[in-house]
């Protein structure tokens, strides 16, 4: 009865066995067989060297159009033409809306581009402007504002010419005031003159009737001038002895510099091109004639190309209300001067007008004290000139 019992235990754990390799070889089929075979399940572990299959996906064939693109560099404003514009290959699948682009350089002949394009980019219907009239210069002033020319006066007031197109710029003017007569608006002081007393009239020693006239003489046509002076009292000479003081010379005017206007945008340096295209002047260089068969080869070297001649203006994009401070300011004779501000600073600094009393009270400038010698200058002007610079900061 034991023996039969013990025999029925090894039943059991031989069944239970083969039950368990059962289990295993079933789940090692689904783990590696069969990925390998593309039937499913996960990718395990590969045994061996046994490299996987890789299935080619089949790649659809690419459709190909002729669209616009740019051969060159075309500016903002510049008008497309066969010189700078070619017709390349473009997927058809990239274009969403065949209005957008051109496949026709005839359509773009004379049209202008809206913004810096650089070379072999494709042309979209965003980048080309309708307009195939007026001048380049138009398409690169904002909505809203106009261009205005001021003179370079030299070197000094245009930044030694460093500003170009793009740049952004702080206009400096300094003026100079003087006194004027509220009702003449003369410069004072104004001239003397002597009134005489009025010829009462009546009748002359024959009788005839003279008819009564006042008589007025100027004195200030003579050299020097009288002019209108005032009377001073001497501390020594006393109130009984006044002094009726006259000037030395013509009024010294008050010079003042201040900022007017910030963050100004450099439309042109110089003057334009004729042709309305964007960039400087361009002038046709001169072609050698050749040399006559049989003639001796000219010894001499050729003749130097000119050198290019500093520009005397200058072109800023404002607001309307800017133009008429910078006319105004202009055709009043103020000094304009041009300062360079860093490439994308955009910041408005609120600056103060400078003059003489403000050195001295910003720097600590004493005022000198009077001596009996100074130095020796027989070559300076007068102060009523107007705004001298030295002469190698002229332009010649």
């Amino acid at each position: 009865m034991a023996q039969g019992s013990k025999k029925r235990g090894r039943i059991f754990i031989y069944i239970a066995l083969i039950i368990l390799v059962g289990v295993v070889a079933v789940w090692a089929g689904i783990t590696f067989v069969l990925p390998q075979l593309g039937l499913g399940g996960s990718v395990g572990p590969l045994v061996s060297n046994a490299t996987p299959v890789v299935v080619a996906t089949p790649t659809p064939p690419v459709t190909l159009v002729k669209v616009a693109f740019t051969s060159q560099e075309v500016k903002r404003g510049q008008t497309f033409s066969a010189d700078n514009l070619i017709l390349m290959d473009y997927p058809r699948e990239a274009i969403l809306d065949e209005k957008l682009f051109f496949n026709d350089l005839k359509t773009l002949e004379g049209k202008r581009a809206n913004a810096d394009l650089p070379a072999h980019v494709v042309l979209t219907s965003g980048m080309v402007a309708d307009a195939t009239e007026g001048s380049a210069a138009a398409f690169r002033i904002p909505p809203g504002y106009v261009a205005i020319s001021i003179p370079l006066a030299n070197r000094l007031s245009s930044i030694s010419y460093a500003p170009q197109p793009g740049d952004y710029v702080n206009v400096i003017a300094t003026m100079k005031f003087i006194d004027l007569d509220p009702d003449f608006q003369t410069i004072l002081p104004n001239y003397t003159s002597t009134i005489k007393a009025p010829n009462p009239g009546g009748l002359d020693k024959d009788g005839n009737a003279v008819q009564a006239e006042l008589a007025v003489t100027i004195d200030g046509a003579g050299n020097p001038a009288k002019v209108q002076g005032k009377i001073e009292i001497d501390p020594t000479l006393g109130e009984a002895n006044p002094i009726y003081a006259v000037p030395s010379e013509a009024q010294r005017s008050r010079m003042v510099s201040q900022s007017f206007l910030q963050n100004i945008m450099v439309l042109q340096v110089g003057d334009f091109r004729l042709d309305g295209e964007p960039g400087p002047d361009l002038r046709p260089t001169p072609t050698p004639s050749p040399t006559p068969e049989g003639a001796a080869p000219n010894s001499l070297p050729p003749a130097a190309p000119p050198e290019p001649t500093a520009p005397d203006v200058i072109t800023l994009v404002v607001s309307p209300q800017d133009a008429i401070t910078l006319n105004y300011l202009v055709y009043s004779g103020a000094q304009l001067t041009l300062v360079l501000r860093s490439a994308g600073d955009m910041q408005i600094t609120q600056t103060e007008a400078v003059t003489l009393q403000y050195l001295m009270d910003r720097y600590g400038v004493p005022l000198p004290t009077k001596l009996a010698y100074g130095f020796d200058k027989p070559e300076a002007k007068p102060f009523t000139d107007g705004f001298v610079l030295p002469d190698r900061y002229a332009i010649p």
